[in-house]
């Protein structure tokens, strides 16, 4: 008994009472002044993430330009060299759970500003490799995994800020992808033409630590999911506060996101090849490298405007993403078989043209899927696992 005449347990159940009540002053506080979905600051993160994508994913496609190049400095062979850029490519997806572990358990913005950084080294170190073997780890390793920080953040943020126009933001962040074909391949290839490759990779280093910038932007605090998560914690005080720390698979029951799974994995078999190996091929037909260049822009171009396209399509109530995606595989399918039954300038030109518009209505229509259908709780580490599938 204390000395006011009440036992210590009735007082120990005062404490927690008062602690929860503090706890959720604390909440309203938090509340009060976190982000709000479809507001203009939206909107300026969806200009980030665009501006983001650009620069990752376009430093990543530049390897096409830079693979000839590479070829005559090592003498490896095509396919050592390209391996460089496909392991790039791929580990942009294969660290996708280990960057959703890192983003529920830290934030988006501390995750995309580490990733940006880690990749700025890694084209540092690659820009001074004696060898091909060394660009396995600092490339496509090391750079793959910065820029898949980069664009996971992007696009698992996202859905957070929208409501409204939730697809048409992820398209339009999606065109940052295309966009950098756009932007990058006329700057790689005026700068191979000005210096070296290794003051190419420094260049581009340069240019990806603006993406650190761009993501002091990305504020994980927003009103829809900020209530969310106080619920949680509020019925649950006990737990830690953070909720997902480890690895979580059960969005693996969800019988829809299983058969996405499968039909985007098959997809992304082949969806790259033409994007590497192109460059290469066009020298091979006798095509120069100025006009080499021209056809990455335009498949860029192509690209970057049915991704915004495809994102407002499936805004419509009446038009399902996976239609979309279905008629895209098809097409890009046949314009890689047309590809190879052309040889004059105009003709490969209208089919990677062709390409960009199916490219970029699988990416906009795979990436709007798995967001779909995976709820808000499973979102980073299922499309994670989407991304490295």
């Amino acid at each position: 008994m204390s000395r006011d005449g009440r036992s210590t347990s009735s007082q120990e159940e005062d404490s927690k009472t008062q602690h929860k009540g503090y706890r959720q002053c604390m909440w309203i506080s938090a509340q009060s002044s976190c982000r709000q979905p479809d507001s203009p600051y939206a909107y300026f993160v969806c200009f980030c993430g665009f501006l983001c994508t650009l620069l990752a994913i376009g430093c990543s496609y530049s390897y096409g330009l830079l693979f000839p190049v590479l070829l005559d400095e090592f003498k490896e062979g095509k396919a050592k060299t390209a391996w460089v850029g496909s392991l790039a490519y791929a580990s942009g997806s294969l660290f996708g759970p280990v960057v959703g572990v890192l983003c529920d358990r830290f934030s988006h913005r501390t995750v995309a500003i580490s990733g940006g950084l880690i990749a700025t080294v890694a084209l540092l170190v690659t820009s001074q490799a004696p060898n091909l073997t060394l660009m396995f780890f600092t490339f496509g390793l090391a750079f793959g995994f910065g820029c898949c920080c980069i664009f996971f953040v992007v696009l698992t943020i996202m859905p957070r800020y929208f409501i409204k126009r939730r697809s048409l933001a992820a398209g339009l962040v999606l065109m940052g992808a295309g966009s950098g074909l756009i932007v990058m391949s006329p700057i790689v290839q005026a700068l191979l033409s000005v210096s070296t490759w290794r003051m190419t990779f420094i260049a581009m280093a340069g240019m990806l630590l603006l993406t650190c910038i761009l993501s002091c932007s990305f504020d994980s605090n927003v009103g829809n999911i900020a209530n969310e998560y106080s619920d949680q914690v509020l019925k649950n005080p006990g737990r830690s506060s953070y909720l997902c720390s480890t690895l979580d698979f059960s969005y693996m029951k969800n019988k829809e996101f299983v058969i996405y799974l499968i039909a985007s994995t098959t997809c992304f078999c082949g969806i790259t090849v033409p994007l590497i190996h192109m460059a290469r091929y066009c020298q091979e037909r006798g095509i120069d490298a100025k006009r080499t260049s021209m056809m990455y822009f335009w498949n860029g171009i192509a690209s970057v405007v049915f991704r915004a396209l495809t994102g407002y399509v499936c805004d419509m109530k009446r038009v399902h993403p996976k239609w979309i995606m279905q008629a895209a595989v098809f097409v890009a399918g046949t314009a890689a078989v047309l590809t190879t039954l052309s040889f004059s300038y105009k003709q490969l030109l209208a089919c990677f043209v062709v390409y960009g518009v199916a490219d970029g209505s699988i990416i906009s229509s795979m990436n709007i899927l798995a967001m779909a259908t995976l709820s808000p709780k499973h979102r980073s580490q299922g499309f994670g696992f989407s991304i490295f599938v």
